[in-house]
């Protein structure tokens, strides 16, 4: 009986095993040769909050940011086109939007304000600042100006990088002055009037308008020489002159040749309005010099000056005793009877024991040998001979009893030019010189000075002979030790 209990037991424990296995293999969604497939969940849509506070729905963020839409603008105070607006109770310019702003680009770089333009390419100073998160204001450093228009130009972005656009304008009232007032800088102010330095009015609301209404200096006289042949040994230099009182330290004037600067010295004329430019040495035969020159008048404008200077060709050669008169021609000085010329001291000379004799004075200005008070004076016979009540003595002390010099071709003077004066004296006593020149013909005479006197000694050798001096119009010569 116990056997087929536990028999039967056996049976039921398979049975249960047999059916949980077919269960199992019903659950898993087959029988013998079927596919073991499933499908996913669908995924969820991602919604986002935009800048002015609407909501985009898509797939990613990215797609429903982009969907956001620009920020506009809910209101800009003053409105665009307002007029009359008062720049004494004027304070700032108000813009609000519909959308959260980006605050890194509310700056004054993009956000500007000015006069006549837009964009405006010389706004007004001003600072830029938040009003909440979906505003801002600009704010003028400065008053605004009276009758005057403004336009402006803001670019600003969103949290999200969206940008707005603005351009607005507005236009303040006119300030009603009373004549002889005018309006300048946002207040009436009395117009000044100034004198320019051409001697013109101009009349504006500041001293700094009306002196820039001046106008630049004008060149009156040309540049004197220019075009003409000029002669080195007796030209004056360049004058220029103007209509305008000229700022010396403003004058910048010199001559070229072929590139090579010249050098020399500007002299302002006495009235202020001109000034000369001469050489320092005398310029060259044959040749043409270029010249320019800035000039600025007491305002500090500006005259440039620019010209081409050509040289004569060189004068003749005079055989001795001829020599070059003002006009370059040569011709020979009058001798006084018995005696004769030495070619070396250009002189005329005597022996020891003669009476020292001289001439009676000429006038100062008769300095130039064809001058016709040097003429007249010989033709009338009235330079005489004056005896001096001196007998030289020694070896050849006092020998010479008239004579001239030439100061040309030195650099100092006009070549050509000789002083003619005749000379008598004592001037022993007048040394030691000092003070060298060279003559341009024998390059052998020394200019020499000892208190108020002045001397030309000649250099020919022995060193030391034929020492000529004067003294205002009284002239004298020592010839020291050496022989004729």
């Amino acid at each position: 009986m116990i056997n087929k209990l536990n028999h039967n037991k056996s049976q039921l424990t398979l049975g249960i095993a047999a059916c949980l296995l077919s269960t199992l293999l019903v659950s898993c969604g087959g029988s013998a040769g079927s596919s073991n497939k499933t499908t996913p969940p669908a995924r969820d849509n991602i919604t986002v909050t935009c800048p002015n506070g609407s909501n985009q729905t898509t797939t990613t963020q990215a797609a429903a940011e982009a969907a956001c839409p620009a920020p506009a603008l809910t209101a800009v105070i003053p409105a665009h086109g307002s007029s009359n607006l008062s720049p004494a109770s004027f304070t700032d310019i108000a813009v609000t939007t519909d959308s959260i702003l980006n605050a890194a680009s509310l700056t004054t770089a993009n956000i500007t304000l000015g006069q006549q333009g837009i964009p405006c390419c010389a706004p007004v100073a001003g600072t830029v600042s938040a009003v909440g998160s979906k505003g801002f204001k600009f704010t003028p450093s400065t008053t605004l100006t009276y009758g005057s228009t403004y336009h402006f130009v803001a670019n600003v972005k969103d949290s999200l990088g969206k940008t707005l656009t603005l351009n607005s304008s507005f236009t303040t009232v006119a300030l009603a002055c009373v004549s002889p007032q005018i309006a300048y800088g946002g207040a009436c102010v009395t117009p000044v009037t100034v004198t320019c330095p051409n001697g013109t009015f101009q009349t504006a609301a500041t001293m700094d308008l009306a002196n820039a209404q001046c106008p630049a200096p004008v060149l009156i006289n040309g540049n004197s020489g220019v075009g003409l042949p000029i002669n080195p040994v007796n030209w004056g230099g360049v004058l220029v002159e103007t209509d305008s009182f000229l700022d010396p330290a403003g004058v910048l004037a010199g001559m070229s040749l072929n590139g090579v600067s010249v050098p020399g010295a500007v002299v302002m004329q006495a009235g202020g309005k001109g000034f000369v430019f001469t050489p320092t040495f005398q310029l060259e035969y044959s040749k043409t010099y270029q010249f320019t020159a800035v000039a600025k008048d007491v305002l500090g404008k500006s005259l440039t000056v620019n010209g081409t200077y050509t040289t004569i060709a060189p004068p003749p050669t005079c055989t001795f005793p001829d020599m070059l008169n003002s006009n370059n021609v040569c011709m020979s000085p009058p001798a006084p009877t018995g005696y004769t010329w030495n070619s070396v001291l250009r002189a005329w000379v005597a022996d020891v024991g003669t009476l020292v004799v001289g001439a009676n004075v000429l006038p100062n200005t008769c300095v130039l040998v064809g001058d016709t008070c040097w003429n007249d004076s010989i033709a009338n016979g009235t330079i005489k001979l004056v005896n001096s009540g001196v007998v030289m003595t020694g070896v050849n002390t006092r020998p010479i009893l008239f004579a001239y010099f030439q100061i040309g071709n030195n650099g100092t003077a006009s070549a050509g030019n000789y002083n003619t004066r005749y000379i008598y004296g004592d001037a022993q006593a007048l040394s030691p010189f000092n003070q060298q020149i060279l003559d341009g013909s024998s390059a052998n005479l020394t200019i020499e000075v000892k208190g108020t006197n002045v001397g030309i000694k000649s250099n020919i050798p022995p060193f030391g002979c034929y020492e000529f001096v004067w003294k205002s119009t009284f002239f004298g010569m020592n010839t020291s030790t050496c022989p004729l």
